[in-house]
């Protein structure tokens, strides 16, 4: 149209902060320039009574010297000295485009070639796309073949030209050709306004076209168009980028071969980006075929319009997925328990027969560093070992020093005895927190032998999870397919298929969800020796999590045994149970030294509770493996074995 093409509004916003600099940057020329000729009559000075004064220069003067300062541009800099087009419109409406850029590289950066991004498509105001057929014909730099590589998006042609193993410098030109289908319209009434020149009437032919995008990354100073038509054109109009360009020159059919050149001279010392668009009309009857161009829907937009639609049903369908099986979960919920725990009373002591570790086993079927820690407490309380806490301060981690008592060793379970001479190595004193792969060998064969047990017994059932496996399938089914969601935006390219993933992503959320409630609403089952043994547990749970001090001052004298030994003796199980703070505070007014007795080192409670904690974690670093390889360090540190990314350039 023979109207010049509007930038979209953020554009505008950032040339228009741009304009302002720009504005700032003229008036301080031109202040300059009326300085350097004016003289020092320019600033008021007199002159002498025998000196001719320097006639004053006029502000349209100065903006004529003006634009000789502007468009020289520093060697150092990135930029496009001159953008050529030869544009050859043939009667078959078919375009043929030759551009020869004429490229400085700059010293700045080191650089290997340009990257010429020819767009395919082009968004019209109505939400609609117009598709240009654009072929690639040839691609040449400084007159001779060079290596490039072509990237088609279905939108953009990107081709990048030069060779990765070598660095250029200084200017080069670059000579690209490549034709178009589909460029031309045939003007309509409707496009006719008053700002179309009277030569040119509905039923022409027209040509309207950004030869040089405003997309560049570095500046173009001067832009030149030369376009031939099978016939003289009726008229032309150039539209320069108005923010940052000198000016635009027609010359209507005055070109070699009768071709009509275009020329703008943009502010190129500025590192601004310009464009230059052209209008150019002709008579029909010197076309073969009238144009007719290819105008289809916004594949996104028709995508977005579709997902409007789906919307609805994708609710429902999430909806569904989160809420059934959350009600499946709930309706079979007695029947998944299997054989329900029988009623669990205060007990006033542990499982019969069973260590704190044991007692960990037949509930979670493994042991953790708890109820290692709680083993290490239990030999303390039954006299094998004493315990004391040291803290390495800021730069170190705490320890544990663990020492022989001289205790007979006859009431020692095996699996106990393993891991008593794993942490003392056959000495009196051992300190705990450090790396120690005999205890990190005892800690998995422990483990092991009482996972084991505890399944033989009874005491934990291995196929209590059954019941909550087809809401962890769920889960996965969700998670699968919100993985599928991040391949279709990623594989996707252009377009987002956003009317399939309306229903995958919601949906896969739902399933995700109400999958993982499913699960913890689903009871392990029991069976009747694992019921009871929870059962068993759990009323001697409430015993340790009672906060009467009363209470527990009435059984030890009933059972006949001191409080503090009380304390000692069930803080190992408090332990596997993760009631340790309670139980610790339900003690303040016993004397803690008294606690000596019971392997247990330290003055105050504070001390007792800091015990334990180093306990946990004693254990946890020193049955901790050694990862395997060098890093120069003893097991490296970070990821080792292999290179890191990054870093891109051309």
């Amino acid at each position: 149209m023979f109207r010049p093409r509007k930038p979209t509004p953020q554009i505008r916003s950032l040339r228009s902060l741009s304009n302002w600099l720009l504005s700032i940057a003229l008036t301080l020329g031109l202040t300059a320039v009326a300085v350097a000729i004016a003289g020092p009559a320019a600033v008021g000075q007199e002159e002498s009574s025998g000196a001719t004064p320097k006639p004053d220069l006029t502000l349209e003067q100065y903006q004529e010297i003006l634009p000789e300062f502007l468009t020289s541009f520093p060697e150092d800099r990135e930029a496009i000295i001159s953008f050529e087009m030869d544009v050859d419109v043939l009667p078959s409406t078919d375009i043929t485009i030759h551009e020869r850029i004429t490229y400085n590289t700059g010293t700045r950066d080191v650089r290997r070639g340009i990257i010429r991004d020819i767009p395919k498509v082009d968004l019209l105001d109505n939400g609609q796309q117009r598709i240009y057929g654009v072929s690639l014909i040839s691609v040449r730099r400084d007159g001779a073949e060079v290596p490039y590589t072509v990237e088609d998006s279905g939108t953009t042609l990107s081709l990048r030209i030069g060779d990765e193993q070598r660095t250029i410098q200084g200017v080069h030109e670059f000579e690209i050709t490549y034709s178009v289908a589909n460029g031309l319209d045939l003007l309509q009434p409707s496009d006719l306004d008053s700002d179309v020149p009277p030569q040119v009437s509905a039923g022409d032919i027209e040509l309207y076209w950004d030869f040089v995008g405003d997309e560049w990354t570095f500046p173009v100073y001067e832009s030149r168009v030369s376009i031939r038509g099978p016939a003289p054109a009726l008229a032309a109009r150039c539209y320069p980028d108005p923010q940052y360009a000198l000016g635009c020159t027609v010359d209507l059919n005055g070109g070699p071969e009768g071709a009509t050149t275009m020329t703008a001279e943009t502010v190129g010392w500025f590192e601004l980006d310009g464009y230059l668009t052209g209008a150019i009309a002709w008579a029909p009857d010197a076309f073969t075929q009238l144009p007719a161009p290819l105008i289809m829907d916004d594949p996104q937009a028709t995508q977005s319009r579709q997902a409007v639609r789906n919307a609805p049903l994708a609710g429902i369908g999430t909806a569904a997925a989160l809420l059934l099986p959350v009600l499946v979960a709930v309706a079979l919920r007695r029947r998944s328990r299997g054989v329900v725990s029988p009623a669990s009373p205060v007990r006033y002591e542990p499982p019969k027969g069973l260590r704190p570790a044991e007692v960990q086993a037949g509930l979670k079927g493994t042991l953790d560093s708890r109820g290692f820690a709680a083993t290490l407490a239990d030999l303390a309380a039954r006299g094998h070992v004493r315990l004391r806490a040291e803290d390495g301060g800021l730069l170190s981690r705490e320890t544990l020093t663990v020492t022989r008592t001289g205790h007979a060793a006859e009431d020692l379970a095996t699996w106990e005895s393993d891991v008593l001479n794993a942490i003392l190595a056959g000495r009196d004193v051992a300190v705990l927190g450090e790396e120690n792969p005999a205890l990190a060998s005892a800690v998995v064969r422990v483990r092991t032998q009482l996972s084991d047990a505890a399944r033989t017994s009874g005491r934990f059932n291995p196929d209590g999870h059954r019941p909550d496996k087809p809401f962890r399938l769920t889960a996965l089914i969700g998670l699968l397919g919100l993985v599928a969601s991040i391949a279709l935006v990623i594989m996707g390219g252009e377009t987002v298929p956003t009317s399939i993933l309306v229903f995958v992503t919601p949906i896969s959320i739902g399933l995700i969800v109400g999958g993982l409630l499913g699960a913890v609403i689903t009871p392990r089952r029991q069976t009747k020796v694992s019921a009871n043994f929870i059962a068993e547990t759990e009323g001697f749970r409430r015993f340790l999590d009672s906060a009467s001090a009363a209470a527990r001052r009435d059984f030890a004298q009933r059972a006949g045994i001191h409080e503090d030994a009380l304390f000692a003796t069930y803080l190992p199980y408090a332990i596997v149970l993760d009631l340790e703070d309670t139980w610790i505070d339900s003690f303040r007014d016993v004397d803690p030294e008294r606690l000596l007795t019971y392997g247990v080192s330290a003055t105050t409670w504070s001390g007792v509770r800091t015990l334990t904690q180093h306990m946990s974690s004693s254990m946890a670093s020193g049955a901790s493996m050694r990862s395997s390889g060098s890093g120069f360090s003893s097991g490296g540190r970070g990821g080792g074995g292999g290179g890191g990314g990054g870093g891109s350039s051309f």
